[in-house]
């Protein structure tokens, strides 16, 4: 099966059967990666939002996005880059 058929029907499965991103099996507050990162964008899509990436640079923008995600009690994407 293509790699593009295969998402394609990840995302119907995914937008069908979870109501909220706490739904997807195997997700966890913390980091998230392999097939439940695939399910968390594909779920995004479904519901047409967007999962904010914010380019951190220092400790303090760490803990000032986490904080900002914890209270709106939503996924994000952390990046690092040197300052």
């Amino acid at each position: 099966m293509e790699l593009s058929v295969v998402h394609a029907f990840n995302r119907r499965f995914v937008m069908a059967v979870f109501g909220s991103i706490w739904e997807i099996p195997g997700i966890k507050a913390g980091v998230v990666t392999g097939d439940v990162a695939w399910a968390l964008l594909a779920f995004a899509k479904s519901r047409k939002f967007a999962i904010p990436a914010f380019n951190v640079t220092s400790s303090s923008v760490i803990v000032a996005v986490l904080e900002a995600a914890k209270a709106v009690n939503s996924p994000i994407i952390i990046q690092f880059s040197h300052g």
